[in-house]
């Protein structure tokens, strides 16, 4: 390869290389989070456990209660989120929302057979693990 080509060569590199560089980012400034992929709202605790009672089979009676508890729960959630649009103590905002969690989660076990408990809990191990998953893959993780 003659003289002036080699340097054309050299030349064409050395302007890829700059611009490559000059493209990339930053980074997040000092002191600052790293900045990582949009997180997408994550779905509440009853559109959770609905997708995972829907991979279930249940009897007519535990459907019917099911139902019950579904609807209760819904006006308890609902009735949950009016408070929060006024409300200025978001510890006891939290706080009532870990209760309603905790009787849901009790009710649904007084509804479900113990075979039936640990298919459940095993699906919620399954989602959990899929949530961990998406998280490490830079999405934030659903919270279960």
């Amino acid at each position: 390869m003659n003289r002036p080509l080699k340097a054309l060569a050299g030349a064409l590199i050395a302007f890829g290389i700059v611009g490559f560089a000059a493209a990339q980012d930053a980074g997040p400034a000092a002191g600052s989070p790293p900045v990582t992929a949009v997180a997408k709202p994550h779905k509440n605790f009853l559109a959770i456990s609905h997708e995972l009672l829907e991979k279930m089979n249940f009897s007519d009676a535990q459907k019917a209660q099911l139902t019950d508890l579904w609807k209760k729960t819904t006006a308890d959630v609902k009735a949950l989120r009016q408070e929060a649009k006024t409300a200025t103590d978001k510890a006891a905002l939290k706080e009532k929302r870990k209760a309603l969690q905790k009787t849901f989660r009790e009710s649904l076990k007084t509804i479900l057979t113990p075979a039936q408990q640990v298919q459940l809990k095993g699906l919620m191990q399954e989602h959990r693990l899929k949530q961990l998953q998406k998280g490490a893959a830079g999405t934030a993780p659903a919270h279960p």
